[in-house]
C-alpha cells in the first residue's frame, strides 16, 4: 500500500481532526495526507429512527433517517447510507453490530466544512462478531498503516 492510495484506514478521531482543502468540496487533509475516502471499522453504533434521541457513551445524538452514528472508541461520526438504501432496500444495520465502512468523507450536506462531518457509505459490511480480537487487530492495522505506509504518527495521545 502506498500514499497514493485514495482510501485511508482511519480512527474516527483522525477523521474528525482533518481539515478541508479549499480547492475541493470532498477532500480533507490530516497531518499532510489527503483524505478522500475513509475506511473505518467499528463495534458499537447507533441506528436511530427519525427525530429520535439516544444516549451512547455519554453523548446524546439526534439522527434523521437514513444515517447512523458509529463509535470506535476514539470518537463518533455519522454514516450516510441513503445511496445504499436506494440500491439495496433490504439493507439492515443493527445496534451493537460490528461493521466496516468505506466511503468518501463529506462535510455537512456535501459542502466544504472546516472538518469532516460524515462519511457517505459506499459499503457497509457486517463483520463476524465471533472473532473477539478483530477490534484490537483493527487498531493495530490502522497504526501500522500510518507508521509504515504513510510514515506519520496516526494520533497524538493527550497527556
Amino acid at each position: 500500500m502506498n500514499q497514493v492510495s485514495a482510501t485511508r484506514k482511519l480512527f474516527v478521531r483522525q477523521l474528525l481532526s482533518a481539515r478541508s482543502l479549499p480547492e475541493s468540496r470532498s477532500k480533507y487533509m490530516y497531518r499532510g495526507v489527503e483524505l478522500i475516502r475513509a475506511w473505518i471499522q467499528v463495534w458499537r453504533f447507533v441506528f436511530l429512527h427519525q427525530h429520535a434521541k439516544t444516549r451512547m457513551k455519554g453523548v446524546v445524538v439526534e439522527v434523521q433517517i437514513p444515517r447512523f452514528a458509529v463509535d470506535d472508541g476514539t470518537g463518533v461520526v455519522w454514516i450516510d447510507i441513503q445511496s445504499l438504501i436506494k440500491s439495496n432496500p433490504s439493507l439492515n444495520v443493527r445496534m451493537g453490530e460490528y461493521v466496516m465502512i468505506i466511503g468518501p468523507v463529506l462535510g455537512s450536506l456535501g459542502v466544504p466544512e472546516p472538518s469532516p462531518e460524515r462519511i457517505q457509505a459506499h459499503q457497509v459490511i457486517p463483520l463476524a462478531a465471533k472473532d473477539v480480537h478483530r477490534e484490537c487487530l483493527w487498531f493495530l492495522e490502522v497504526i501500522e498503516y500510518w507508521n509504515h505506509a504513510v510514515r506519520t504518527r496516526p494520533i497524538e495521545i493527550d497527556g
